[in-house]
């Protein structure tokens, strides 16, 4: 829709030819709007699609697709069972999958990526159109649908840009499943609306982390911005890892400003963490960011 939810795909931030990465596949902004736009012209006027959503870049399409047709888009978690999975597409009222899912006999029409889109153009924008329709993990009872409208998702991440100053200097690297709020919403979404390039390493371990603040330090020393070394790096890992993801980032780039996010899966404050505070005595944590329940 041509409603600027992502705004980096209007074309008002320039391009760069990775602006997407994920895992080993990078696409410039103009490069994932053409290959969205070809889906989208195939699932426009769909009550909602269901993606398997991997961490791959045809997800990311696939999600970028619905969003610009103003088709609610079901990301289905890879892992998720059988019953789990029957579940959400049927309560969520997909009337199609995009793109190939590992699902035997869902019994729903594939829409394949692929296929140039002749003259189609985004609808009209509305704010109150659903987005996503997110499942929760189902730990109490069936899994239940979240619906996300537009204007909800643009109103979540403008508040979380104003309180990380994020800006289009920046590089996100990210690592949480594209499933997931965290992931797909903040990670793919957020760059996408405020126009930064994205990093997303498939899987979020220490490891993928500092190898990807190492890359970006290497590809922007030429790079002329106010900004240019400030590479951003969400670290949403497990405790068992947290304290080691900052020690491997920090050692590939010392120059790198670290933040640890907190979201609401956590249920105290950070002013009570001593993982946080043994990070910061340690000069390993530049910035906290918390929201949700975590307040």
């Amino acid at each position: 829709m041509t409603d600027h939810l992502l705004a980096a795909l209007d074309g008002g931030y320039g391009d760069h030819p990775a602006a997407v990465r994920v895992g080993d596949e990078a696409v410039s902004w103009e490069a994932l709007r053409r290959r969205a736009d070809s889906v989208a012209a195939r699932i426009s006027g769909l009550p909602a699609v269901a993606v398997h959503a991997a961490a791959t870049m045809d997800t990311v399409v696939a999600v970028v697709a619905g969003l610009r047709a103003g088709v609610p888009v079901v990301p289905v978690p890879h892992d998720a069972g059988e019953v789990e999975r029957a579940h959400v597409l049927r309560d969520s009222g997909a009337a199609a999958v995009v793109g190939d899912a590992p699902w035997p006999d869902h019994g729903l029409p594939v829409v394949p990526h692929g296929a140039a889109a002749m003259g189609w153009a985004p609808p009209a924008a509305d704010p109150h159109t659903a987005g996503l329709i997110v499942y929760t993990s189902g730990t109490t009872g069936a899994p239940k649908g979240v619906v996300l409208s537009h204007g909800a998702l643009a109103a979540g991440l403008d508040g979380l840009a104003a309180a990380w100053e994020w800006t289009p200097a920046d590089v996100l690297v990210h690592g949480l499943p594209l499933f997931h709020v965290h992931g797909l919403v903040l990670g793919v979404l957020g760059a996408l609306r405020v126009g930064c390039r994205l990093v997303h390493t498939g899987r979020p371990t220490p490891e993928a982390y500092a190898a990807a603040a190492e890359a970006e330090r290497m590809g922007l020393v030429n790079r002329v911005a106010p900004r240019a070394e400030l590479v951003r790096v969400a670290l949403e890992v497990a405790n068992q890892i947290a304290g080691n993801g900052p020690v491997a980032v920090r050692a590939a780039n010392p120059n790198a400003r670290i933040a640890y996010v907190m979201t609401d899966g956590a249920g105290l404050p950070l002013a009570m963490s001593d993982l946080v505070a043994g990070l910061r005595a340690r000069g390993l944590v530049d910035a906290t960011v918390t929201y949700g329940h975590a307040f």
